[in-house]
């Protein structure tokens, strides 16, 4: 497989859009952290490395865990707004598959991932 370097957004594209700052993840110098808070008790945490061309995503409600996912392979991350719709999509390529993930913020979390043979 051909190495391909994980695209990022600038730390200002996201909090433009999401209304958070990343920030520096301890220990890792090239590991940033994103984490949402949202109405009913729900809590979003995105960490990425552009390095280890990796992301995790873990999604809790009222400190239970709905989602907790790790992923290498990524090779493009994208933020955006729509109207009220706000999401991040995380583009990853395994060589004989791509996958995609979707991350929606606002107005509510969900998450929804895609893995097809390319």
């Amino acid at each position: 497989m051909i190495y391909r370097q994980f695209c990022v957004p600038a730390d200002e594209e996201i909090l433009a859009e999401v209304g958070e700052l990343p920030k520096a993840l301890e220990g890792e110098d090239d590991a940033r952290i994103l984490r949402v808070e949202s109405t009913g008790g729900e809590s979003l945490g995105i960490s990425y490395s552009a390095v280890g061309r990796s992301i995790r995503v873990w999604w809790t409600r009222e400190g239970r865990e709905l989602v907790d996912l790790y992923r290498e392979g990524a090779v493009r991350m994208d933020v955006s707004s729509e109207g009220k719709r706000t999401r991040i999509v995380v583009e990853s390529d395994y060589g004989e598959c791509k996958g995609s993930l979707e991350i929606q913020i606002y107005p509510e979390i969900s998450v929804v991932e895609k893995v097809i043979f390319s």
